[in-house]
């Protein structure tokens, strides 16, 4: 999956439309990255060839306090299941987020109680078989460098 900040592709919109449309029916999924910090017209949610949203890591970091944060993510979990669009939380820590998150009917996350980063050393052998990787191996850092 591609992923493409709000801001950034609210800025290129015009420009990025027919490029985004050429990779979706090349198989590449794309999803719009920290959504709800930037300045997206909802209009144009249900045209895009978008598959997901990414809700930002400053929403889900203050979801263990009583604000509006909540209420923020609610709505675009909500939003993103209205527009048939999977929905993806970034930066869960605590178990705490999970829980309000999995209630909220957000499935699907990413963070470092999910699992931490790898780096490419680490990733290219786990996708050796499934991908086809060639001439992808060769200059890769030792073990434990990462970039």
């Amino acid at each position: 999956s591609l992923e493409l900040t709000e801001t950034m592709l609210m800025e290129r919109l015009d420009a990025a439309r027919e490029t985004m449309a050429e990779l979706r029916e090349l198989g590449v999924g794309l999803c719009i990255d920290d959504f709800g910090t930037g300045s997206s017209s909802l209009r144009y949610l249900s045209s895009l060839p978008i598959g997901s949203l990414k809700i930002d890591t400053g929403f889900v970091q203050q979801l263990g306090g009583a604000n509006e944060s909540a209420e923020i993510v609610r709505a675009i979990v909500n939003l993103g299941d209205s527009l048939g669009k999977s929905v993806i939380a970034e930066g869960i820590e605590h178990p705490a987020q999970l829980q309000r998150l999995l209630a909220m009917g957000c499935s699907h996350g990413q963070g470092h109680l999910l699992g931490r980063p790898e780096g490419l050393d680490m990733l290219v052998p786990s996708l050796a078989g499934r991908l086809p990787l060639s001439g992808f191996g060769s200059g890769l850092p030792a073990p434990g460098v990462r970039h």
